[in-house]
């Protein structure tokens, strides 16, 4: 159930001293297509927002935040929000650019919280670059790219049960203080259980251990891509700890059913030197092994897409058996046309906008790959513009 007030297509901007927006003792705010940005709130919780035993009182309430993005907020626990007992659902929502002490993007403590569709990006805070979790969590098809911490989870902080799917987490770095070395360059997950299905975890740093997780035993990780992460120390690389780990793509091994350890073939990964960044693209290309690699009955049965609101499960890899993919990403049936660039069966326009994107390029070979250059020149030119063409308006693709 949700209550009030309703907040709608309102921009936030320029407060200092409490929050943006502060919500206490049984309200449950609605709030709609608004921009909190450049609230301060140095040394209180919540620069943005702020929901402090908001709906503690009244259990079946629940505030609902969709559409709004948190930017440039600063706040002592939880720059972008702070939520305190407090049960909420955001969905199309975006963290950037926020920083605190404790949870640069969020902060909770208490009540169950949930996240759809969501990106935190270039968060910074002491711990935690992007969020610091002492709730139940639950994040599904969101980004966490490009996050900083001084000391623990880059990307995340997790104390309470958290469960994670269809997620991408990258570039985030634990950097480090004197005295702090970090840990968790993606996530550093606590004295919590925490679940991961179908996420991919690359690029990521930490200055001590755990490059890419640091895991409490008892946690576990199922149709995921862990690699390409980096500890400072030397020490795990990818995972640090004893989770429960299968039909996963791990770089360095990890004993598990279905486990494997070989390059994931991303579009455009990027090395954790680079961290914290947020370039990259991690969909997977058509030659990937992680394709049709993972355990159809470890897919709960409600996730029945991926990151980009594709079939969950299909044939990837063309052998008329649909599985399901390690990963974020499930890749479409191969397609007979060359020119269906986005595998949706047809050429139509959403396939001439990403051929134009490519037009002109030269560096087939060594950029990113180039999703125009049928005639394997390196280079997608007015050969390849003919080709696009021939094949325009076919409907037949996967006839």
């Amino acid at each position: 159930k949700f209550a009030g007030p309703a907040i709608e297509d309102t921009i936030i901007d320029s407060n200092e001293g409490y929050s943006g927006i502060y919500g206490e003792y049984g309200s449950a705010p609605i709030i709609t297509d608004c921009v909190i940005s450049n609230n301060i709130s140095p040394n209180n919780s919540g620069g943005g927002l702020r929901l402090d035993n908001s709906n503690g009182y009244m259990s079946n309430l629940q505030t609902r935040i969709s559409d709004t993005t948190f930017l440039s907020n600063e706040g002592y626990w939880g720059g972008g929000a702070y939520l305190r007992n407090a049960n909420a659902v955001f969905e199309g929502c975006d963290f950037v650019s926020n920083t605190a002490d404790v949870g640069g993007g969020l902060n909770t403590i208490g009540g169950t919280q949930t996240f759809i569709n969501g990106t935190f990006t270039s968060n910074n805070a002491g711990q935690g670059g992007a969020i610091y979790a002492n709730s139940q969590l639950t994040l599904q098809n969101c980004t966490i790219s490009g996050n900083e911490s001084d000391t623990n989870g880059g990307g995340m902080v997790t104390s309470r049960d958290t469960f994670i799917y269809n997620c991408v987490v990258s570039g985030n770095s634990a950097t480090g203080a004197p005295g702090a070395p970090g840990s968790g360059g993606g996530i550093h997950a606590g004295n919590s259980t925490t679940v991961i299905h179908n996420s991919t975890i690359c690029g990521n740093y930490a200055s001590y251990h755990g490059g890419g997780l640091t895991f409490w035993a008892g946690s576990s990780l199922v149709n995921s891509i862990v690699r390409g992460n980096l500890s400072g120390a030397g020490w795990y690389d990818n995972i640090q700890g004893t989770p429960t780990v299968t039909w996963s793509n791990i770089e360095g091994g990890f004993a598990g059913t279905g486990n494997m350890d070989v390059p994931a073939l991303f579009i455009n990964p990027r090395p954790p030197a680079e961290a914290p960044t947020t370039a990259g693209d991690y969909h997977l290309q058509e030659t990937s092994p992680c394709i049709d690699a993972g355990s159809n009955a470890d897919v709960p049965a409600w996730l029945v897409e991926d990151m980009d609101g594709d079939d969950r499960i299909m044939d990837g890899d063309g052998d008329t058996i649909p599985d399901v993919d390690m990963g974020a990403d499930e890749v479409p049936p191969p397609s007979d046309c060359e020119q269906d660039l986005d595998g949706d069966g047809d050429v139509d326009g959403a396939d001439a906008a990403i051929f134009i994107t490519d037009f002109g390029r030269t560096d087939c070979d060594t950029g990113p790959p180039c999703q125009g250059d049928f005639n394997g020149d390196f280079a997608v030119d007015e050969t390849d513009l003919a080709r696009f063409a021939s094949d325009f308006g076919r409907e037949d693709c996967l006839d």
